[in-house]
């Protein structure tokens, strides 16, 4: 008699651990480090007149600062109650223009943006920063190749060292600095959801479920409402922690 084989059924393919607080936390912190240590190696590289091996360390740097941003907004909404996808994580992560774009709202504002916010002309400022975010993107992914590749300009070749000044390395070390010195305060705040999750969630959720202040049907009727209900939220954050 011929022995049936076995039918041996697929194992189940492992499902990803959930996303916590403590992954971003352990994401940003790595993040900064790194951004750290290559703004630290970036100016060491100037010292030694390598200024467009520099520029690129400095912009991989505020790369990695824009990755806190994104942890940070990850974790107000994993502390709402929504799930994070890994896959999320993943593409932000690598796509330079996400990340130049969210670097963006470090920026200070163009002239374009404040005259129409001036005007109260909401929708227009938002236009003007929007070509500020892509503006600001295609100057860093430039300077970034520029300060590796050799480039043909159409009419010559471009060598990095001719490329990528000591006055421009200059300059993005000083932005550089400025947005490390945001990530830190980002950090004080990742601190901050570790230790006191639990009782910012429902000020979290308070704030969210305010349709009538972050709806509107004009751009700066949810500008102004978001603003209220984001004051409204930390003085309640604050009035929390005079608690503890």
């Amino acid at each position: 008699m011929q022995e049936k084989s076995a039918v041996v059924a697929a194992p189940d393919k492992a499902k990803p651990a959930g996303i916590t607080i403590d992954t971003l936390v352990d994401g940003a912190q790595k993040a900064c480090s790194n951004a750290e240590a290559l703004f630290s190696e970036a100016q060491l590289l100037s010292k030694h007149g390598a200024h467009a091996r520099a520029l690129c360390l400095h912009q991989i740097s505020l790369e990695e600062c824009s990755k806190v941003e994104l942890l940070g907004a990850w974790s107000m909404s994993l502390l709402r109650g929504t799930d994070i996808d890994p896959r999320q994580i993943t593409k932000a992560f690598g796509s330079h223009a996400a990340k130049n774009k969210l670097n963006a709202y470090m920026l200070d504002p163009s002239e374009e943006e404040i005259v129409a916010r001036d005007k109260g002309d909401w929708q227009a400022a938002l236009e003007a920063f929007k070509k500020t975010q892509t503006g600001f993107h295609k100057f860093s992914n430039d300077n970034k190749n520029a300060s590796l590749y050799v480039d043909w300009t159409g009419a010559a070749f471009v060598a990095p060292v001719d490329a990528i000044s000591a006055k421009l390395t200059t300059e993005i070390a000083g932005l550089n600095a400025r947005f490390l010195d945001h990530v830190q305060l980002q950090m004080r705040m990742f601190a901050r959801l570790q230790s006191s999750g639990d009782i910012l969630k429902p000020l979290l959720t308070e704030l969210m479920g305010k349709p009538e202040k972050l709806g509107g049907e004009k751009t700066e009727d949810r500008i102004a409402g978001a603003d209220v209900a984001m004051s409204e939220f930390l003085d309640a954050a604050i009035a929390t922690s005079n608690k503890e």
